[in-house]
């Protein structure tokens, strides 16, 4: 009977030693954040590669970059999943794709992109969370099609203003807009992407607007 239970408590401490371990390997095998103690502010592209170098994957001021010719990506940000201000991109004429933010999350401020040759939203895929507001401005070629599929919550407004044909898809486990959606000269065919807003809009009023569509 001793050797029964001193064979049971012996596989039972040899189970324990096991969980324990694999606990172990699991939080040492876990990947921890580096934080960019800054903003990349009209960065060059040597300044951009000694960043995506560096294995940043949280920066916690704004990243802005303005009329940066040869840019056609935003691989050096590929690692990036939390901007704690704004990311702003404006007159950026030979950026094609957002593709190299693809781990983005979370923005705390601004999500601003104004005056791309972009395509389509896909790079931001990811994206959950804007603290601030949206505004998409001025991109021609855009496609609101498939776009930010995991969009959440936007903190302030969401605005987007172009000149783009079809429908708008993709928002829709978009449940939360803080302030104003406005849609302005877009020649659009419906905006069922919206339905699952908690904060019902007011179409006729200040809330909701849709300009030229």
């Amino acid at each position: 009977m001793i050797n029964k239970i001193f064979v049971i408590s012996l596989l039972i401490g040899i189970h324990l030693i096991i969980i324990s371990c694999t606990k172990k390997e699991v939080v040492s095998n876990s990947k921890p954040d580096i934080t960019f103690h800054s903003g990349l502010v009209n960065p060059s592209f040597e300044e951009l590669q000694i960043f995506y170098e560096g294995g940043y994957n949280i920066i916690s001021g704004d990243v802005e970059i303005t009329d940066m010719y040869d840019l056609i990506n935003m691989q050096a940000l590929s690692n990036v999943d939390t901007i704690q201000g704004s990311l702003i991109l404006r007159r950026n004429y030979d950026l094609l794709s957002l593709e190299g933010l693809n781990n983005l999350k979370y923005i705390g401020g601004d999500f601003i992109i104004d005056e791309t040759q972009i395509v389509n939203l896909n790079g931001v895929k990811n994206l959950c969370k804007v603290g601030a507001s949206i505004e998409i401005t001025e991109c021609r070629d855009l496609i609101f099609q498939d776009c930010l599929i995991n969009l959440v919550d936007v903190g302030q407004n969401l605005y987007l203003i172009n000149y783009c044909y079809g429908s708008f898809t993709g928002f829709d486990n978009l449940l939360q807009i803080g302030d104003s959606l406005a849609l302005f000269g877009n020649r659009v065919t419906d905006i069922k992407a919206f339905k699952k807003l908690q904060s019902t809009p007011i179409f006729a009023g200040t809330l909701f607007s849709i300009i030229n569509s």
